[in-house]
C-alpha cells in the first residue's frame, strides 16, 4: 500500500550547513567546496538510482554542472543567515499502477514522476532543481524508494541569478500556503498514476474523517536497532497504540449501534453502507473511464452507420385524399403496394408512417443519450481528481448509463467492491459495516436461541399435560412417597 511522505527543510548558512556538501551527499558524487576548500567525497556510498539538474529553458549551460551550481549559490548567498536551498524529501509510492503493474523502480518510471512534480512547482517559476533518487538500503525496508530535491531559493535567468523567489507578500501565512500547495501537488502527481485503492492523501487523519492517532516517524536510531533484529521501544509502543486505537474505534462503533433499536439500526445501515458503496462505485467508474470512452466511441460509429441506413430509407408519403382518379387507378402506398379499397390503403400507409417515425425517434434518443454521456465524460475529465459531491454525482450518473453494457457494469461492480474493502478513504464505512454485521449476527443468534427455548418449553409442557392423565399410577406413587417421612424425621 502506498503512503504519503513529504518532508521539507531549509539548507542555510545560519545552521552551519554547506550546499555543496549536501548536493554531493545526495548525488553520491565527489565535489569541492571552494568556500572552505573541503573535498566532499561520497562516491563510496551506495549509488543514487538517478541524478539530474532541472533548470528553466533559458538558463545558462553552466547550471547543469552540479559543483559549479552550488558553489555559485554559496558565493551569491553571502550573508551569515543566508538560505542556500529548500530541500524536499519525498517517499516514492510502492503500490499498484493504473495498468495493474506494481509500482517500483523496475517497471515504473519514478524519474518522470519527480520531474513532473518539479516542473509544476519550481522550474516553471524560474527555479533550479537538483534531484537524486535513492533505492532502499540493503538492510532496510525494500519499499523505501525515495527522492531528495534541492531547490534554489533564487530564480535563474538567461543572464544568471535573478531575485529571490517570493510567494505573495512573503508572510508566514503565504509560505505555509505555498507548502500546502506543494504537498497537494505531490498527492496529485502520484494519484494520477496510482490505482484508486492505493491513492495517497496529504490531508491529516482528522480531515479525512479517520478517528485514530497518527503513527510517529521512527528515526534513524530506532531503525538501526530494528535492523539488528531487535524491536525498539517506540515501535512496540506505537504498534500497540495504533492497534488498540483501531480496536477502540470498532468497539465504540459497536456500542453506539447496540443502543439502537432494530428500526433505527436498519435505517442507518441503509444510508451509511449505501453511501460507502456509491463512493466506491464512483471511484471504480472513474478508474474505468478509458474503457467507457472506448465503448462510447464504438457506439458512436454504430449510430453513424444506422443514421446512414435511415437516410437511405424513403420517407413515407402523406396519406392521399379520395379522388375520382383513384376510383379508376386505385391507391399506391410508399412501399409499392396497390389497393383498390381506400380504407385498406389508408391503414397500410398509416402503419408505414408509424414504423418510420418510431425508428427515427429511437435513433434520435440513442444519439441524444450518447451525446449526454460524452458530455459527462468530458466534465469528469476536467474535474480531475476532485471528490466533491457534484463530481461524484456526475460519475455515478455515468456509471448508471453503463447498464446497457453488461461487461463494463460487471467490471465496475467488482472494482467497487475491491476499492470498498481496501481504500483508506472508506475506513469509516468499513468500520460501520463490520460493526453492523457483527451486531446483526449477534441479534439473529439471540433471536434463534430464544425461539429454540420457547419451542423446548412448549414441547415439555405438552409432554407434561399428556403424561399425567394417562399414567395415574405414577401420580399415586409420587403422593405415597411424599406422605412417607424419612426415619430421621420420625
Amino acid at each position: 500500500m502506498a503512503i504519503y511522505h513529504l518532508h521539507a527543510q531549509t539548507i542555510g548558512r545560519g545552521s552551519g550547513k554547506s550546499a555543496v556538501a549536501a548536493a554531493a551527499y545526495r548525488s553520491t558524487s565527489k565535489m569541492t567546496d571552494k568556500e572552505t576548500e573541503q573535498i566532499c567525497d561520497y562516491t563510496r556510498k551506495e549509488k543514487a538510482i538517478h541524478t539530474e539538474i532541472l533548470a528553466p529553458k533559458d538558463a545558462p549551460e553552466w547550471v547543469k554542472d552540479r559543483e559549479q551550481l552550488w558553489n555559485s549559490v554559496q558565493e551569491k548567498e553571502n550573508r551569515k543567515n543566508s538560505q542556500f536551498a529548500w530541500e524536499y524529501d519525498i517517499a516514492l509510492p510502492v503500490g499498484t499502477s493504473r495498468t495493474g503493474y506494481p509500482l517500483n523502480f523496475g517497471n515504473f518510471n519514478y524519474v518522470n514522476m519527480v520531474k513532473d512534480f518539479c516542473n509544476r512547482n519550481f522550474v516553471s517559476k524560474g527555479l533550479v532543481c537538483d534531484i537524486a533518487l535513492h533505492k532502499p538500503d540493503k538492510q532496510g525496508d525494500n519499499r523505501n524508494f525515495h527522492a531528495h530535491i534541492m531547490v534554489t531559493t533564487r530564480e535563474m535567468t538567461a543572464d544568471g541569478w535573478g531575485g529571490k523567489y517570493r510567494r505573495g507578500e512573503n508572510k508566514m501565512s503565504d509560505r505555509i500556503d505555498w507548502l500546502k500547495d506543494i504537498r497537494k501537488s505531490w498527492e496529485d502527481v502520484c494519484n494520477e498514476r496510482l490505482d484508486p485503492m492505493d491513492h495517497i492523501s496529504c490531508r491529516t487523519l482528522e480531515e479525512r474523517g479517520i478517528k485514530r492517532e497518527p503513527q510517529q516517524h521512527m528515526g534513524p536510531t530506532a531503525t538501526a536497532i530494528e535492523r539488528k533484529g531487535k524491536t525498539p521501544e517506540r515501535t512496540r509502543y506505537q504498534e500497540n497504540k495504533w492497534e488498540k486505537g483501531e480496536e477502540l474505534l470498532l468497539i465504540n462503533e459497536k456500542l453506539r449501534l447496540m443502543n439502537l433499536n432494530e428500526k433505527e439500526l436498519e435505517k442507518e445501515a441503509v444510508e451509511t453502507i449505501k453511501d460507502g458503496e456509491l463512493i466506491s462505485e464512483a471511484y471504480a467508474t472513474r478508474e474505468l473511464l478509458p474503457e467507457i470512452e472506448k465503448a462510447d466511441e464504438v457506439e458512436k460509429k454504430y449510430l453513424d452507420q444506422e443514421r446512414k441506413k435511415l437516410m437511405k430509407i424513403e420517407k413515407p408519403w402523406e396519406i392521399e385524399e379520395k379522388s375520382l382518379v383513384h376510383l379508376f387507378f386505385g391507391y399506391e402506398s410508399t412501399d409499392g403496394k396497390k389497393f383498390k379499397n381506400y380504407e385498406e390503403y389508408k391503414e397500410h400507409q398509416t402503419k408505414l408512417i408509424k414504423i418510420y417515425n418510431n425508428e427515427r425517434k429511437v435513433h434520435e434518443e440513442k444519439e441524444e443519450k450518447q451525446k449526454e454521456e460524452k458530455k459527462l465524460i468530458e466534465e469528469i475529465k476536467k474535474s480531475g481528481k476532485e471528490n466533491n459531491l457534484e463530481t461524484l454525482n456526475k460519475i455515478l450518473k455515468l456509471s448508471q448509463k453503463q447498464e446497457k453494457r453488461p461487461a463494463i457494469i460487471e467490471k465496475i461492480k467488482n472494482k467497487a467492491k475491491e476499492i470498498f474493502d481496501k481504500a483508506v478513504e472508506l475506513t469509516p464505512y468499513r468500520n460501520f459495516k463490520n460493526a453492523y454485521d457483527e451486531i446483526k449476527a449477534s441479534r439473529e443468534e439471540t433471536e434463534r436461541q430464544r425461539k429454540q427455548q420457547e419451542q423446548e418449553q412448549q414441547i415439555l409442557q405438552k409432554e407434561r399435560q399428556g403424561q399425567l392423565p394417562d399414567q395415574p399410577e405414577i401420580k399415586k406413587d409420587v403422593e405415597i412417597k411424599k406422605s412417607v417421612k424419612p426415619d430421621r424425621e420420625r
